[in-house]
């Protein structure tokens, strides 16, 4: 897990370094937004839960007018799914909550008309909490916290020059909180 941080940070170091001098043509390229995702879980949280539903809020640095690297703080709610066993539904369901903390980044590959084909990885941490409800009890339970590896295809796509919509299809690898999610929302430029 350390050999992937590393060799994810190295990456954003390198590009960051050697499009330093694109920087000074952007008049400012800094954004913030918000994107709604749809997850489909996997791993742990996938055998409990059922589809979840997330809010991020994002910070965008462009180091050159391709690349970008971001940091996001969001907030995801798993819908409640009865639990089976042997295929014998029980009467208990769970439901959980994660905060995800993380960063990221990405890189236009090409234009098409308007659109901007992007590709990236991200790092996160997550942080989850649950609970239980069945046989007239309810039960608060703790997932683990978990690392997160993300990686993702998407657009952006300019709207005017302060806007651009950007939509990502994201796969994430955890043993918890795995998932494939389609991501969409709003970047403002600063």
């Amino acid at each position: 897990m350390k050999k992937i941080f590393a060799v994810m940070l190295a990456i954003v170091i390198l590009f960051g370094v050697s499009e330093l001098k694109a920087q000074k043509t952007m008049s400012n390229p800094q954004t913030i937004g918000g994107q709604l995702g749809f997850i489909l879980p996997t791993g742990n949280i996938g055998d409990w839960t059922g589809m979840g539903i997330g809010l991020n809020a994002q910070y965008t640095y462009y180091t050159s007018p391709k690349f970008a690297i971001y940091g996001a703080l969001g907030y995801h709610s798993y819908l409640a799914k009865e639990y089976e066993v042997n295929g014998i539904t029980t009467g208990v369901e769970y439901s959980a909550s994660v905060v995800a903390i993380s960063s990221g980044a990405f890189y236009q590959v090409g234009k098409w008309g308007s659109m901007l084909p992007i590709i990236g990885g991200e790092f996160g941490y997550y942080i989850g909490n649950g609970s239980t409800n069945g046989n007239e009890y309810t039960l608060e339970y703790d997932p683990d916290n978990d690392i997160v590896i993300s990686a993702f295809g998407g657009v952006l796509m300019p709207i005017n020059k302060e806007l651009a919509f950007r939509g990502d299809l994201k796969y994430s690898l955890s043993s918890n909180y795995g998932g494939l999610s389609l991501n969409l929302g709003i970047l403002y430029k600063l």
